[in-house]
């Protein structure tokens, strides 16, 4: 199997990897700085895909077990690299035909363990903001735990390492990450900076857009159906309790609107809690008794949700006379 091979295996198996991670992902960035900003989101998903490659390259191709030796495989003598490219790979400084050298496994492996870092601190340089000490210490620890991976048969689960555990793998995996912290000073005035990173997101975080609107739902029915499941009562009296009672309590926020900072807000400043409760009230006529209703939950949810797309809010936000706003 070759690294291409590897790769395409690593790129193939991100989206699963992606929808474990989107939902923390949103909920992190909206808790913490109230909207979500697309460079962020591609730096944050690269380093995951970037991750999950040097991974796969570490753990594939995966052997059959019964062709597996019992004899563990390690090499503990530090530099042994170079012995071997000289000794084995039959270079010769002044012999142009021995160039060919270059080719074996002897010199692009060491070479391979060197470039498969150096990415790694450019990202722990770039958006981590490690200094080279602390990225020297996170490179060894990460190169170590691959190098564990290996000599333990993947966590076990064969009966020996099927890949050489490498003193010189730990050296070389933390001298590609050294050389990717400096290679950075090429690209530090290209890329935005962190500060600027955050600037722009805090800059969209006022803005409830369909996607927050969304995460909200989707938040605060979650927490409702775990009450709903702890207390068991019914769902429409569960929901009144959540929808109404608790914002009374929390200053017009839902358990997931206070974890999201979003409240409920009044659009002509008028009494905010009758407007809540109204709203609220509406919003569980709504979502939770109208579906019961089987004749008429298809035609209302439609009728709903266009009205949303052509106004830009739901039914009973227009009624009530309210709107979500963000609280930071």
């Amino acid at each position: 199997m070759t690294y291409l091979n590897v790769i395409k295996d690593a790129v193939i198996f991100f989206p699963l990897i992606s929808l474990l991670i989107t939902i923390p992902f949103i909920l992190y960035n909206y808790h913490k700085y109230g909207s979500i900003y697309y460079f962020r989101t591609f730096i944050v998903y690269s380093f995951i895909l970037y991750l999950l490659i040097i991974y796969f390259l570490v753990i594939l191709p995966l052997p059959d077990k019964d062709s597996i030796s019992l004899e563990r495989k390690t090499q503990l003598i530090p530099f042994n690299f170079i012995y071997e490219f000289i000794t084995k790979s039959g270079f010769n400084l002044l012999d142009l035909s021995s160039y060919h050298a270059f080719k074996t496994s002897y010199f692009y492996v060491p070479v391979f363990n060197i470039l498969m870092f150096i990415p790694l601190g450019m990202y722990l340089r770039y958006y981590f903001n490690y200094n080279l000490k602390k990225i020297i210490i996170f490179s060894f620890l990460l190169s170590l735990f691959f190098e564990l991976t290996q000599l333990s048969g993947l966590y076990f689960i064969y009966p020996s390492n099927y890949r050489l555990f490498d003193v010189d793998d730990l050296m070389l995996n933390v001298s590609g990450s050294i050389i990717g912290y400096y290679l950075f000073n090429l690209l530090k005035n290209i890329l935005p900076s962190k500060d600027k990173i955050n600037l722009e997101t805090i800059k969209r975080r006022d803005k409830i857009t369909i996607l927050k609107r969304f995460t909200l739902f989707c938040l605060d029915l979650f927490i409702l159906t775990l009450i709903t499941s702890f207390i068991n009562i019914d769902i429409i009296i569960s929901a009144s309790i959540y929808y109404i009672v608790i914002p009374l309590i929390l200053n017009n926020q839902t358990l997931g609107g206070k974890f999201l900072n979003i409240a409920l807000f009044s659009k002509n400043n008028k009494d905010v809690k009758y407007q809540l409760i109204l709203r609220e009230a509406l919003f569980v006529l709504v979502y939770f008794v109208i579906p019961k209703l089987n004749l008429l939950n298809i035609i209302f949810f439609m009728f709903n949700f266009l009205y949303f797309f052509i106004k830009k809010e739901f039914i009973y936000e227009k009624i009530s006379q309210t709107k979500l706003k963000s609280t930071f």
